[in-house]
């Protein structure tokens, strides 16, 4: 393994964000609609029912986290606990996986992006892909603490958005959309699938373990103040943007545009704005896997499952 400098260390509050930029993503505007349209007023109550059941993983993996700091995540924890076998398994499913979702969320903010720029249009989608991925690999050689620096960032595009909805949202707030049937409840089942989803990705910080600073004291808690930073931001979202849109929401696709039409409607430019920055912010995930996956890589090789390590 090699040696940790002072320039390939990230704090605590870095990885959180790590976590955070995984987690929220496009995918928490995109379920808004989806949620409204399943469960109505009782979306929002997916994301708790979903937090407490997947709140034994979340405290296993945290223990696990802590009890191998190092890099390599779900490999070391399955090889070490079960076998050679299941961290090979583990190990390559979930690097793969990963990396195939990574590419995909690169793709969809480059395709965004030309429909909006003219110029960017008129070059091939594949060449532009190849030119984001140089740059996150150009952040990644530079080292883990510049690329702490740009989660700040990646975590702002995300922020401005959500900030966007909460203080509209409020304001625009209706409780007579609140109407709840006794038989509505039947359709969180219905949701479940859809809140788990939009709350994984916690686990990507295991990767990246041993650069957290003190990590054998650390990563637990970067995996439990992520995880539950990110449950209250999904859960207060949902309850505003159907708080502030009711039905329609269902139809919104995502809710900035219509909310800005709403509550704002001679600034609507300030929606599509913000609607951008939706699709920028995709890129904070791609970087956090990015990171994540090459120490993933480098374990395997480590450990004799990849050469050239």
């Amino acid at each position: 393994m090699p040696s940790n400098n002072n320039n390939n260390m990230i704090s605590p509050v870095v990885g959180v964000l790590i976590c955070i930029n995984t987690m929220i993503g496009a995918g928490l505007f995109i379920n808004a609609a989806v949620l409204a349209d399943k469960a109505g007023p009782w979306g929002f109550v997916g994301y708790i029912i979903s937090a407490l059941l997947m709140l034994p993983l979340i405290l296993s993996i945290a223990s696990l986290a802590k009890m191998h700091p190092v890099s390599g995540g779900l490999y070391v924890f399955s090889k070490h606990h079960i076998g050679n076998w299941a961290g090979f398994l583990s190990g390559w499913s979930y690097f793969l996986g990963k990396t195939a979702a990574a590419g995909l969320l690169m793709h969809k903010f480059v395709q965004f992006f030309q429909t909006q720029f003219d110029c960017l249009g008129r070059v091939p989608t594949l060449a532009l892909d190849y030119g984001v991925l140089a740059f996150l690999i150009s952040i990644h050689i530079l080292g883990a603490r510049i690329g702490g620096r740009l989660q700040y960032l990646f975590t702002c595009m995300k922020l401005l958005p959500i900030i966007f909805v909460f203080t509209f949202g409020f304001i625009t707030f209706d409780s007579s959309f609140y109407q709840f049937a006794l038989t509505d409840y039947s359709s969180l089942f219905w949701i479940l699938p859809v809140c788990v989803f939009a709350s994984m990705g916690f686990e990507i910080v295991c990767s990246v373990g041993h650069l957290i600073t003190d990590s054998s004291k650390n990563i637990k808690r970067v995996i439990l103040t992520a995880f539950g930073i990110v449950v209250c931001v999904n859960t207060l979202f949902q309850l505003v943007a159907f708080g502030a849109l009711g039905g329609s929401l269902a139809n919104s696709g995502i809710p900035i545009l219509p909310l800005a039409q709403k509550a704002i409607p001679a600034y609507e430019i300030l929606g599509r704005i913000l609607n951008g920055s939706v699709y920028a912010a995709i890129l904070g995930a791609c970087f956090s896997v990015f990171t994540a996956n090459c120490w993933n890589l480098f374990t395997l090789a480590e450990n004799g499952h990849f050469p050239f390590k």
